[in-house]
């Protein structure tokens, strides 16, 4: 199976240090996976998070972002976004605003923000959405997690770590970043509303290796096992993603 879709096609324009308008079709800025980690060559596990299909995907529409500096200690980030509804195939959308605010102490390589999205559409449901992440200076680590909740989709939290080998003596083990992600899922009192989320309520850990042969070309096996009411399944991903960047003109 192929899947194709266009996820953005957009116009930014800098109006100040401040605020950056966009226009066009753009990835939904709830919570921070579908905007920041979706690709498979930034991403740690292959996996969507179980609480992926909530409140994300593309929208149609304006959206106004930027950051604020109070000092060096703490930096506030937005993004404020009304999407229009779109039936049209590969630019289908919502219609639905929504605003998600993060506060990220530089220093100390740390960022905690929230999610709010309204739906202006059939169930004109309310979203709502937790993050989190962390990269300390001086270890090659990462921790990030999310948490969704929806009365009518069901809610979720995640929880990521992922660990690169940088210190070790081998060179070939430097190159090796070992994962963990554990997640769980509870569906809601209305089921069926949303056919993306998952049908039960859901637990999944799993465990990864990703080798990363150069800048563009990650080697990556896991495996994961998912525990539901109606029965345990594994899940084994082996692949390897490469990433094409073509230069549009001679460098200056």
């Amino acid at each position: 199976e192929i899947a194709k879709s266009i996820d953005y096609i957009e116009l930014d324009y800098a109006a100040n240090r401040y605020i950056t308008v966009t226009a066009g079709r753009f990835l939904t800025p709830f919570n921070i996976f579908n905007e920041r980690l979706y690709p498979n060559w930034i991403r740690n596990t292959q996996t969507d998070p179980l609480i992926f299909p909530i409140g994300t995907g593309s929208d149609n529409g304006l959206m106004l972002r930027g950051g604020i500096a109070g000092d060096k200690s703490i930096t506030l980030n937005y993004a404020i976004y009304f999407s229009a509804l779109s039936t049209f195939t590969h630019f289908e959308s919502e219609r639905h605003a929504g605003v998600r605010v993060g506060v990220f102490p530089p220093r100390k390589r740390f960022e905690v923000g929230m999610s709010v999205q309204h739906q202006l559409q059939d169930e004109r449901l309310n979203r709502y959405g937790l993050h989190l992440q962390w990269q300390p200076f001086r270890t090659p680590f990462e921790l990030r997690s999310e948490g969704a909740y929806s009365r009518v989709e069901g809610s979720g939290l995640w929880i990521e770590g992922a660990f690169r080998l940088h210190n070790a003596r081998s060179t070939w083990l430097r190159r090796a970043q070992v994962v963990c992600r554990t997640q769980v899922f509870h569906t809601a009192i209305v089921v069926g509303t949303n056919p993306s989320v998952p049908a039960t309520d859901e637990k999944r850990t799993e465990f990864g290796l990703n080798y990363y042969l150069n800048d563009g070309w990650k080697a990556l096996a896991s495996y994961g096992r998912t525990f539901t009411p109606l029965g345990d399944s594994s899940i084994w991903t082996v692949g390897m993603t490469y990433r094409f960047v073509m230069p549009l003109g001679p460098r200056q």
